[in-house]
């Protein structure tokens, strides 16, 4: 008579190896839930604290993570979380809370404005300049680490080309403005959803290649400046420039307006109607600000047989000033003068009364057009802030989140 004998199959190495990266993993994107980062409300309901007992658990906590290896900024490390949640638990289980929490998950929203002289944040700008350095640099200020090789970001402006996707050069300047942005608010490990924009005229064209090349990786491990950053880009939107640029300001506008957004490289006129752009109407030309510092510069050595720093050039084009011979200074006002007309020729030449139509003039040109303009009149406003695109990209990104926030993930 044979006997029934049970075997127990124990797990394999490989499956434990799994368990456990599974594990870590699941811990780690718990760690980006709102309710922990915020630490309002745990969703396991054992980590709440009341405001009389919020100070003393602090205090503890600090005593708690001394010397511990885990990244203490992000509040709450992986020994941390398995407390919290209870180290019984099994991974199914922590799975479930983990997806709990990813349904409300907070995302972060980064504007950023990719101009060809400089880049713009809502609250940060830095010039367009990036050169891959082929060692490990003795100086990490604003060098990028990515995969292994490192990228000195600012300096001398790159070279405009005819777009921006064709190398890395603007993806790592767009990592190099969220690490920016994220070190302002606190934070290194995050979702966002990524706001951006381009020219009404190319937008159909472009927004595609573009949202391709800035999401070409959904999770994304770099060093900024020796500081690690972990970002998931929950979604890249695209929106038109110049239109973000008065987004915050247009219930203040008359009905009809015409928005002249003068940029590095582009200038673009756009007719808004009711709060809507006229795309019909709508103009870009390459007549920018770097083609005007060319033409100063042609003209400077023509004369005197030198050239000027455009930031020399840029400062006048902001202040009206800059610690110049007169020589130079006269060459500068006068060319800065013809730009500006230049621009009313094109206003005119599209059917736009200057002395009526309500214009609003916005980007880096705005302030060369107060500044050395001929024309002024009530129906004239500007908008100097050259981070008013970045803002309202922002912004518009955050009002498309709130409608779409279930569909985010």
């Amino acid at each position: 008579m044979g006997i029934n004998v049970k075997v127990r199959k124990y797990p394999q190495l490989k499956d434990v190896i799994r368990g456990a990266a599974d594990l870590e993993k699941d811990l780690r994107n718990c760690m980006h839930c709102r309710f922990f980062y915020n630490r309002r409300q745990c969703i396991a309901n054992v980590c709440v604290t009341s405001e009389e007992n919020q100070q003393t658990t602090e205090e503890t906590g600090e005593i708690q993570c001394l010397d511990c290896p885990y990244r203490q900024s992000e509040r709450y490390c992986f020994p941390c979380m398995m407390k919290v949640l209870g180290k019984s638990r099994g991974i199914n289980d922590m799975k479930k809370i983990w997806r709990k929490s990813r349904m409300e998950k907070h995302i972060e929203v980064i504007g950023i404005d990719h101009g060809w002289s400089n880049m713009k944040t809502a609250t940060q700008i830095f010039t367009t300049g990036v050169k891959e350095i082929t060692t490990e640099p003795a100086f990490y200020d604003d060098v990028v680490e990515l995969d292994g090789k490192y990228y000195k970001v600012g300096g001398k402006r790159l070279e405009v080309r005819d777009t921006k996707v064709e190398n890395d050069n603007f993806y790592v300047l767009t990592l190099a403005a969220v690490a920016k942005e994220l070190n302002r608010r606190g934070m290194s490990n995050t979702d966002f959803l990524l706001s951006v924009g381009l020219p009404l005229t190319r937008f159909g064209a472009e927004k595609q290649d573009f949202i391709d090349y800035l999401s070409k990786k959904k999770e994304v491990d770099f060093l900024f400046e020796k500081k690690r950053y972990t970002v998931r880009i929950a979604r890249v939107s695209v929106f038109p420039q110049c239109y973000a640029a008065v987004a915050e300001q247009l219930r203040a506008l008359p009905e009809r307006v015409v928005v002249v957004d003068i940029g590095s490289w582009t200038i673009d006129i756009m007719p808004i109607q009711k709060g809507k752009p006229n795309e019909a109407e709508c103009i870009t030309s390459q007549q920018g600000l770097i083609r005007c510092m060319r033409t100063i510069n042609e003209e400077c050595n023509r004369q005197i047989g030198q050239e000027l720093e455009e930031n020399v050039i840029q400062q006048v084009m902001t202040t009206g000033e800059a610690a110049l011979p007169d020589k130079y200074m006269s060459i500068v006002r006068e060319c800065l003068c013809d730009f500006a007309q230049k621009v009313y020729n094109t206003l005119k030449e599209h059917g736009y009364n200057l002395d009526v139509i309500p214009i609003v003039f916005v980007g880096g040109g705005a302030a060369v057009m107060r500044l050395f303009g001929s024309h002024d009149g009530g129906n004239i406003r500007y908008i100097e802030d050259i981070k008013a695109n970045a803002k309202g990209y922002e912004q518009l990104g955050r009002i498309f989140l709130a409608k779409h926030q279930n569909q985010i993930r």
